[in-house]
């Protein structure tokens, strides 16, 4: 029996949650404090053509009122951290500019969320419905848009923002801001018809769309027009930055022309392109300087002389700040009131953290850790066909010192048993040796082109597999190759009597911020070490046999780097050699917040001490490299990391093909590809190179589509 002290301490907790719940309320509210906003035609403050700054909200965000009597929901005026910010600082430093924040869904006002209240603390701040028809009647797109096209976008939210920023635009020029940014100075002193370089791309600059000014004068009639007609020409429902980025570059070439445009666009057409300082001083692909305390410095640096700086939401949006990294630092100063509202709701998440852990350890521990404490013979002893994965080093088919191939899956699922939950069933307890399509894709495709080879995929946390599993259809197709192999690595076993032991034991792997990435990059070079032979990333597909390959070779992923998706390293001699070398250097200079230095930065450095040569794109040609051969991009990086894209549309399918007819490998970054799916048959290069390349597993799961 819990004691009624106990229960009184509880008590006491859950009266000061309550407390706080009501205080620093963000989303709950009820009829009484909920208004409709106005429409942005109907309000008494409309927009000052020219002297506005306009944000746009284009997804929607039910919260359902809490009550006894009602169901219904309210789709509530929300904001994040993010864009309570962004509408904060812009309103801070441009006083004598209005702040329209516009939802593309109507919305209610909440009187009691603490965010809206630090944006409207602003008096030239301004919330206000559009409906779509009305706010888009009139323009010079108006007809492209009645046929339905753009509903049928596969990124209908963001398609939305890139059409509504260019006709709010139109309707009162002015200045157009990503939800994405944070305002670092006032832009009101700008001279007038702008936007700025985002990034250069096939030696062209690109012109971002994140931060647009438009004149209320001829230029900006004109500019405005001009993008109109350009999104209706370049949009597309499966490319996701065709009608932002692409329009405005474009728009603006076709204003300007291409000559000397980029340096003198002031005087060829009157419409000035900042440099990338003004508005994007921190490249899309360094997003994550901003949530780094190790790149703080730098990054406040860089963005010294800028009037805006963006946080590339498409990639970080699940990033979340820590106390001295860059982005607090720029929410503390720049959206002071957000800032505080932030630090409540912290106080308010310790305060529920403290409740859960009090009402666990008092009330509930004997139901919550009764998991713990039984072995696995007692966890699993109702599953009678269920066996573990045979670990690499006991099994009786080991790798071969010449003709392995291995694949490495880190994701494994560890919390299922080191934290169970009373809601978890039995069936969710147990960490099954799943693939994804695109895993198992690579992996019958490097057993299907290598036949001499066996193929070793190694599990990072202990797999299990069982009679349905053998039976599933993408699995089977892999057990019907002979030369496939799954293991179970453990890491404390894998490691002993090697030179990576003793680091492994220090704990500083463990505190890594990529884990995943690097528990990868720390057992590619320890493979390789222990039996050599070749190492494949999973997010590949093998074109053609790798096996007359001469021995030790990586390749070139561009100017600056050797990656490290692609390796081979002979089991005796040099190759050892080499393997060494990139396992001593990967454990003396191993960073545990850094994605890239512990795999391609690796690769470079030992590719540059072995031929004597910093310059990457020559090593293919060198005779200084003593037998490491490092091959030229076409053979496993032929498609560079920032076309990724182009594997995943259909009307790049040929120009993707064709770049890849020498190609060994193809790669598809799944860093940045992992959330990009595609439609079995739908005639993109993936899916071409899948239904070549990897025919069993394709077949199994267009079958299972068609069985669903």
């Amino acid at each position: 029996m819990v004691s009624d002290t106990r229960i009184r301490k509880v008590g006491r907790w859950l009266l000061s949650l309550d407390s706080l719940l009501r205080k620093y309320a963000i989303a709950v509210g009820n009829e009484s404090n909920s208004e409709i906003l106005d429409d942005v035609f109907r309000a008494e403050i409309l927009p000052t053509k020219g002297k506005s700054i306009f944000f746009l909200e284009t997804s929607r965000s039910y919260a359902p009122l809490v009550s006894a009597y009602q169901k219904n929901v309210i789709n509530y005026a929300g904001l994040t951290i993010r864009q309570a910010c962004a509408i904060e600082s812009a309103a801070m430093h441009n006083p004598n500019q209005s702040v329209f924040v516009l939802y593309a869904s109507q919305r209610y006002k909440n009187r009691a969320n603490r965010l809206l209240q630090a944006v409207l603390s602003y008096d030239n701040v301004y919330l206000r419905n559009i409906n779509l028809l009305t706010f888009l009647h009139g323009s010079p797109i108006f007809r492209w848009i009645k046929n339905g096209k753009i509903f049928k976008s596969r990124f209908l939210v963001y398609h939305l923002s890139d059409l509504l920023r260019f006709v709010t635009l139109w309707r009162w020029s002015g200045t157009y801001m990503d939800f994405d940014t944070i305002t670092l100075k006032s832009v009101e002193k700008l001279p007038l018809n702008y936007a700025g370089i985002e990034r250069e791309q096939d030696g062209r600059c690109k012109i971002g769309a994140g931060v647009l000014n438009l004149a209320y004068n001829a230029l900006g009639e004109q500019v405005a027009n001009l993008w109109l007609n350009m999104f209706n020409i370049t949009h597309s429902n499966t490319i996701w930055g065709a009608s932002s980025v692409e329009t405005v570059t474009n728009a603006i070439r076709k204003l300007c022309g291409d000559r000397n445009m980029w340096l003198d666009s002031e005087r060829v057409c009157g419409f000035h392109i900042f440099n990338y300082t003004y508005f994007y001083a921190i490249d899309w692909w360094n997003w994550k300087t901003f949530f780094r305390v190790s790149d703080t410095e730098e990054t406040l640096n860089k963005l010294k002389y800028s009037y805006v700086a963006h946080l590339w939401s498409a990639h970080s949006r699940n990033s979340k700040g820590c106390k001295n990294c860059a982005y607090n630092i720029l929410i503390k100063r720049h959206c002071p009131n957000v800032y505080q509202v932030m630090n409540d709701f912290s106080q308010m998440v310790f305060v529920t953290l403290c409740i859960i852990v009090i009402i666990n350890d008092f009330l509930y521990k004997p139901l919550m850790h009764k998991w713990i404490y039984m072995n696995q013979s007692q966890i699993f002893g109702n599953y009678k066909d269920l066996e573990p994965l045979d670990d690499i080093l006991k099994a009786k088919r080991q790798p071969s010192p010449r003709n392995s191939i291995f694949f490495h899956e880190t994701s494994g699922e560890w919390k299922k048993l080191a934290f169970p939950s009373i809601y978890q069933s039995m069936d969710e307890r147990i960490n099954y040796a799943h693939l994804t399509f695109r895993q198992a894709c690579a992996i019958e495709s490097a057993a299907l082109h290598n036949r001499k080879s066996d193929i070793f995929v190694l599990f990072a946390a202990s797999r299990y597999m069982d009679t349905v599993l053998r039976n599933e259809s993408r699995f089977k197709a892999l057990l019907h190759y002979k030369n496939v192999h799954f293991r179970n690595v453990h890491l404390w076993s894998y490691t002993l009597n090697t030179p990576g032991y003793t680091w492994l034991k220090k704990g500083e792997l463990f505190t890594s911020r990529c884990l995943v990435s690097h528990i990868s990059d720390f057992l590619r070079f320890m493979t390789l070490w222990r039996f050599g032979g070749t190492y494949l990333d999973t997010d590949t597909i093998t074109l053609k046999s790798l096996e007359f390959l001469p021995p030790n070779y990586a390749g070139i992923e561009s100017k600056f780097n050797v990656a490290a998706g692609v390796i081979n390293f002979a089991h005796e001699g040099f190759g050892h050699q080499l393997a060494e070398k990139c396992l001593i250097y990967f454990l003396k200079n191993y960073k545990y917040d850094e994605w890239n230095t512990n795999g391609p930065g690796v690769i470079t450095h030992i590719a540059c001490e072995i031929c004597n040569s910093t310059e990457i794109r020559k090593m293919p040609y060198l005779k200084t490299c003593k037998g490491f051969h490092i091959h030229d991009n076409k053979f496993f990086y032929a498609i560079r990391y920032p076309y990724w894209e182009d594997f995943f549309e259909p009307k790049k399918t040929k120009s993707v093909l064709k770049q890849l007819r020498q190609s060994y490998v193809a790669h598809f970054w799944n860093k940045l590809s992992a959330d990009r799916n595609f439609t079995i048959g739908d005639g993109c290069a993936y899916d071409i190179l899948a239904q070549q390349h990897c025919p069993g597993v394709y077949r199994a799961e267009k079958e299972n589509i068609l069985n669903y």
